[in-house]
């Protein structure tokens, strides 16, 4: 027995149908995965100039590329954020945070990490300081500057790394 004709174009509209569903699932996976990585990340990119892009972690996280080595003690993050400068290929990821330490044990803590990891202290910052102070040092292509401020007993650090492609 034959199949009546429009028994048969149905099946070949179902057919055709095959690679369209086939590609809304794999947008659809796409779109899952990209979003789920933002959530797991956290990271927030954000153009602020001609070819220039902000890049921001999760409140209280730190942003990825700062020398984690940086973050002494037990510490809440107050702000960090990456600026990537395509036309240089620069990234520079920065790190705010409170230090419960005075300021001449930061700068010896700071002065002490500078120099176990190598790298030429260009800068020193002033012991004798009421206001902000800081270490500026590089080491190859890579650039740090660590600036510290006395606050309430502690020392407020801001730290700025580059490296240079």
């Amino acid at each position: 027995m034959t199949t009546p004709p429009q028994a048969m174009e149905s099946h070949e509209d179902a057919g055709s149908k095959g690679p369209i569903i086939a590609l809304i699932i794999v947008i659809l996976l796409a779109l899952v995965g990209y979003f789920g990585y933002r959530a797991f990340n956290g990271e927030v990119r954000t153009s602020v100039g001609d070819r220039q892009t902000l890049v921001t972690p999760k409140e209280g996280k730190v942003v990825s590329g700062f020398p984690r080595e940086f973050l002494l003690g037990e510490n809440e993050i107050d702000d960090s954020y990456r600026i990537e400068y395509e036309d240089s290929g620069i990234s520079q990821p920065t790190a705010r945070y409170y230090l419960s330490r005075p300021l001449t044990e930061s700068i010896n803590a700071f002065g002490e990490l500078l120099l176990a990891e190598e790298w030429t202290v260009v800068t020193e910052p002033s012991y004798d300081a009421t206001g902000p102070t800081n270490f500026y040092a590089t080491r190859g292509d890579e650039e740090i500057n660590i600036t510290m401020e006395p606050n309430a007993g502690g020392t407020d650090v801001v730290i700025s790394y580059v490296v240079r492609n």
